[in-house]
């Protein structure tokens, strides 16, 4: 039953952290573009 449960909690745990990772990863692209945009005319 503990085994289950930290497995639960550990897969929870590493999909919150996936999720953030792709978000920031994608806020990072658009303003990388975003920028590139504004530089060049």
């Amino acid at each position: 039953m503990i085994a289950l449960g930290e497995d639960r909690y550990y897969s929870n745990h590493t999909g919150l952290r996936f999720k953030a990772g792709l978000l920031g990863s994608i806020a990072t692209a658009a303003a990388m573009i975003a920028i590139l945009g504004i530089t060049l005319p």
